[in-house]
């Protein structure tokens, strides 16, 4: 119901290492891919912690060095936003056979109240990448009929001189 709208996280490739976005993030650190998930990520993100250990040879754990030594992790900033649920729920429910996107906003303040996107995925199917079995070959969600975020803008290529680029005036 709004799997569109929060998005999905997923490993950090390299080549989103290579910008200047994600290069802080450690590789199979997780950053948001698609949605508010990818939008706000560097306000949800928080910083890791550190542990300290002793381990022996065969890898198991001695002892763990003084609490004053490690670093504890620093949790990200919470995200509110102005989606009613219960509207958001009235428009699935509205509209359960619907390939389209839906859009209310308060006309006051022009806040948004929701923002459906059907059909819907299960963002939880993305967990750990995709398997090639599940239609994935990374952690992207392949871009079917299911997956389009049909309530935001298509972002279009497009290469300048050609005639197909949009004009905005």
């Amino acid at each position: 119901m709004v799997s569109h709208l929060l998005g999905y996280v997923g490993e950090v490739t390299e080549a989103e290492r290579a910008t200047r976005r994600f290069a802080m993030v450690r590789l199979g650190g997780l950053v948001g891919k698609d949605g508010l998930e990818r939008e706000y990520d560097d306000t949800l993100r928080g910083s890791e912690g550190v542990r300290f250990v002793e381990v022996s040879a065969r890898g198991q754990m001695v002892r763990e060095a003084e609490a004053a030594a490690n670093l504890a992790p620093v949790p990200g900033t919470d995200l509110h936003t102005t989606i009613d649920l219960d509207l958001q729920r009235y428009i699935s429910h509205a509209f359960p056979r619907t390939t389209r996107g839906r859009l209310a906003l308060n006309p006051n303040t022009g806040e948004v109240l929701a923002l459906y996107s059907a059909p819907g995925f299960d963002p939880n199917a993305f967990v750990g990448g995709i398997s090639a079995h599940t239609g994935g070959r990374s952690t992207r969600i392949p871009r079917t009929r299911c997956s389009i975020a049909r309530s935001r803008p298509a972002t279009l290529p497009a290469r300048r001189g050609s005639s197909r680029s949009p004009r905005w005036r």
